[in-house]
């Protein structure tokens, strides 16, 4: 079992970004196999952010937002930034 914090600050003024320019929470992971019979490598897990708009904040997708916009035209980008976010 993993259990942990993490904090982070960000050089954006409050006035800029509101209250967020910090980002700060606790994660737990538990093991799959510490309730099943046979041995597994998996885990399940969560995270609690009390305060989820600082601007440096990692970006929570499976898809890795660089590789998605690297040489993009920014008005294709745009127009097709719902389907990223998916």
């Amino acid at each position: 079992m993993r259990v942990g914090g993490f904090f982070t600050i960000t050089n954006v003024p409050s006035s800029v970004f509101g209250e967020g320019r910090f980002d700060r929470g606790l994660f737990i992971s538990i093991p799959i196999d510490l309730a099943t019979p046979f041995p597994s490598r998996s885990s399940i897990g969560t995270v609690y952010r009390p305060l989820t708009r600082d601007g440096g904040q990692l970006l929570s997708s499976p898809k890795q937002l660089y590789w998605e916009t690297y040489g993009e035209d920014p008005g294709r980008l745009h127009d097709h930034w719902d389907a990223l976010m998916q």
